[in-house]
């Protein structure tokens, strides 16, 4: 037995009475040696200030480094300088194991090149655990009896914990290393995870087909991954109930950035989800950029007093969420539509839609939860931006329930509001289109549900005045809730059929307001003020100015200023100083003239003051 110059010394550490029961046996010709006991592991290597081997056998060929265990075996950490063994650092196998070590010089140093073990690997730290069917390990040299590791592979059945409710599975697991800071140890710089991958942090789950983690060390000195990248078949499920699914998904959990990609990416919580190509969720500012085309979803449940509602939306640029600010940007035709049971249905269109909810403060904030509200929305169409291009529009639609079984639910009330621009701001009660625009009103319920009140903010038809108006005006529109006014200003135009009527009622001026009011709430509370506040406003008058013209039936009147009064179903007309009002009636042989008249629609009366003897021609000859 010789004991080769520059090789690590092998000796057993056991009693003299196992000694007795071991071979050590040294082939000096082919300078192999074996090492055996009876089992369990009853051979036992130790590597000076490395650690320590246990197995059944050793076969160790100091000509060429290499030292082969068959069967189980078990790695233990060195000796600490407490002189306690550090047995919490342990590898250990059930079926073989191959260690390479350099060759210098034609003799076998301790400077580890490679090992490979098979068989329910497991490798320990104390506090992480990872365990295989097989791994194997690269070495690169720090001086010519020392190493670090370089490489590590792991197949079969991968599970790897951190002590720290963190846990990663996969097929196979590929751990590149660097050395570390001082150059003596090394830092693991990027994992690869492969087949049926699955990553659990606490209550947070991802899963794919691959991921790739990438790490380094941060300022005080622990290991931080820095960017995470997840292919194929990606599921993620967040603590709060969050998940995503797409093809691919990177993440910078330092930043708290993340990118969701995929031909059918979707973002899912609580009855809501968002679908798109290309997802950005920025954590710090609690953002959530669609940056492709997407579809959103919202459903709700029905409840005590309120019915089942849905809520869709469609874009073909991208959306932004911003739940700090409470900030939500829709851009490229942009749709929404969301019904309320099966009797209520609103729509919008707009190439652009800027939305101001409630902030959220988000979870560690000390500031009190509250229902998150709609504060302002904006819509805006492509007529600004292009010749050819199209309006925003507003659409409310409002059912009677089906009379049987058989018949489906009538279109009972409708809402059309069309503009460059749209904006309504829902705290104030306000609805403005600061550009040229229409608004379409109908309204065909029974005449035995006159009594009902109206549920649009827009309905002039006052109370019993059913059929359906058309706005137009090339100036503004403005809705002010809180004075219940509206006023549309420059070249205005209404046409309004009554139920039943064969001709509409029109009129024409350069500035219209109309004046509603609203009765106390059924529980004698305030008055409605918000626009998401049941609107039961009815009509009480329409002032027009500026080169008024009316037509109702075959009467036509002309005035500088008209007051129609809806509750006595009156129309009241004057002139400036030095024009007229004129009533032309085809029955009649001259047209009337006055400085003021009033007509009274529900009897087709006139009441003339201040008459004038001269002759007008008809505005429309």
């Amino acid at each position: 037995i010789r004991r080769p110059p520059r090789s690590t010394p092998l000796y057993s550490s056991a009693a003299s009475d196992v000694y007795k029961r071991q071979l050590l046996d040294y082939g000096v010709t082919k300078r192999e040696l074996t090492l055996a006991g009876i089992a369990p592991l009853g051979a036992q290597v130790v590597l000076s200030g490395r650690g320590e081997a246990q197995a059944n056998r050793f076969n160790v060929d100091l000509a060429t480094g290499d030292a082969h265990v068959g069967g189980a075996g078990i790695l233990t950490g060195a000796v600490n300088e407490d002189g306690v063994r550090a047995r919490h650092r342990q590898l250990s196998w059930l079926s073989q194991a191959d260690f390479d070590f350099a060759v210098v010089d034609g003799e076998m140093t301790s400077r580890l090149t490679e090992a490979r073990a098979s068989g329910g690997v497991v490798a320990t730290d104390g506090e992480g655990r990872l365990t295989g069917a097989s791994f194997t390990a690269l070495f690169v040299p720090l001086d010519q009896t020392n190493s670090r590791i370089d490489h590590l592979k792991v197949v079969g059945q991968v599970v790897g914990t951190d002590g720290r409710a963190g846990e990663l599975s996969s097929d196979t697991l590929d751990v590149a290393f660097e050395a570390s800071e001082d150059g003596s140890e090394s830092d693991p710089v990027l994992l690869t995870a492969q087949g049926s991958v699955r990553g659990v942090r606490d209550l947070a789950v991802l899963e794919s087909e691959l991921l790739e983690a990438h790490i380094t060390r941060d300022a005080t000195k622990q290991l931080v991954v820095t960017r995470l990248d997840a292919r194929e078949s990606v599921t993620f499920t967040g603590e709060d109930g969050v998940t995503a699914t797409g093809d691919r998904l990177e993440a910078d959990p330092v930043a708290e950035v993340a990118v969701l990609t995929g031909a059918h990416a979707t973002i899912a919580k609580t009855g809501t989800s968002v679908s798109g190509q290309a997802m950005k969720l920025e954590n710090a500012d609690r953002r959530m950029t669609v940056l492709s085309p997407g579809v959103l979803n919202h459903s709700a449940p029905a409840t005590v007093g309120s019915p089942a509602t849905r809520a869709t939306a469609t874009w073909s640029r991208q959306l932004v969420v911003e739940d700090r600010s409470g900030r939500i940007v829709v851009e490229g035709n942009a749709h929404a539509e969301w019904t309320q049971g099966p009797l209520a249905k609103d729509t919008l269109d707009a190439n652009t839609i800027n939305l101001s909810v409630t902030p959220d403060p988000g979870e560690t904030s000390d500031e009190p939860k509250q229902a998150r509200r709609l504060l302002y929305a904006e819509a805006i169409g492509t007529l600004p931006a292009s010749e050819g291009g199209t309006p925003a529009s507003i659409e409310v639609r409002r059912y009677a329930p089906p009379t049987s079984a058989d018949t489906q639910p009538k279109l009972q009330r409708l809402m059309y509001l069309q503009g460059a621009r749209i904006l309504a701001d829902n705290d104030k009660g306000t609805i403005s289109v600061p550009v040229a625009g229409k608004l379409l009103a109908m309204d065909s319920r029974d005449i035995e549900q006159e009594g009902a009140v109206s549920q649009s903010p827009f309905d002039t038809s006052g109370g019993g005045a059913r059929g359906s108006s058309l706005f137009n005006w090339k100036g503004s529109l403005f809705m002010n809730r809180a004075a219940g006014t509206v006023d549309m200003v420059q070249g205005v135009r209404m046409t309004h059929k009554r139920l039943g009527e064969a001709r509409p009622d029109e009129l024409e001026c350069e500035s219209l307001t109309a004046s509603f009011s609203e009765p106390p709430p059924p529980d004698g509370g305030k008055p409605a003020l918000t626009l998401d506040q049941q609107f039961r406003g009815e009509l009480v008058s329409s002032l027009a100015t500026g080169a008024v013209w009316m037509r109702s039936g075959l009467k036509e009147l002309t005035a500088d200023r008209l007051l129609y009064d809806a509750r006595s179903k009156s129309v009241h007309a004057s002139a400036q100083e030095g024009n007229t009002a004129t009533l032309f009636d085809p029955a009649a042989t001259t047209p009337l003239n006055a400085r003021q008249l009033t007509w009274d629609l529900a009897s087709d009366k006139v009441r003339v003051e201040d008459c004038l003897l001269y002759t007008s021609p008809s505005p429309r000859d």
